[in-house]
């Protein structure tokens, strides 16, 4: 029974992550008919829009995610079908910059954001770039609420040579 949930979990993240529906995942999911929007600006029903960033984890994270905010929260989300390419790109999805991806028109202040969660974001490269903006817009800046659990290094750079001199020694290679 472990083995066929493990095995359904990962044909509804395999959907997701590619843009379709199955149904449920977990055991004791809160039906869609049953869940909750927010409201926006005007008081009209929206759901909670999730941006992912252009890596695999991002996907996973922000999959799972979803799954959880409907699921277990009980409210109508949806991944957003852009992706971000870089880590700062949820700095500027958050907001509600309608080009978020876009350095020289972003777009921001201009929209309410359909983009209220990003996990995964890989930001730490970008710290600069995310206390830069919300000084310039402070009222439409994203909060950071904290981390997922796990600690992560970004931008690290290994020389060819270096790689290949591990690869080539004794021990176990870890490779993801």
């Amino acid at each position: 029974e472990v083995r066929m949930s493990r095995f359904k979990l990962v044909l509804l993240l395999t959907s997701l992550t590619q843009g379709g529906t199955i149904g449920t995942c977990l055991p004791d999911a809160i039906p869609e008919s049953a869940r909750k929007y927010i409201k926006d600006s005007e008081g009209k029903d929206i759901g909670l829009g999730i941006v992912r960033a252009n890596w695999a984890s991002s996907f996973l994270m922000n999959t799972m995610t979803l799954i959880w905010i409907q699921e277990v929260l009980g409210y109508h989300s949806h991944l957003d079908p852009r992706v971000g390419g870089s880590g700062a790109s949820a700095v500027f999805a958050l907001a509600g910059c309608s080009n978020f991806d876009d350095a020289t028109a972003r777009s921001c202040g201009e929209n309410e954001t359909l983009i209220h969660v990003s996990t995964d974001t890989w930001i730490g490269s970008y710290a600069a770039t995310e206390q830069a903006f919300a000084q310039e817009y402070p009222q439409i800046a994203a909060v950071d609420i904290g981390g997922m659990g796990y600690v992560g290094e970004e931008s690290i750079f290994l020389a060819q040579a270096t790689l290949k001199l591990g690869q080539a020694d004794i021990g176990l290679a870890l490779d993801f």
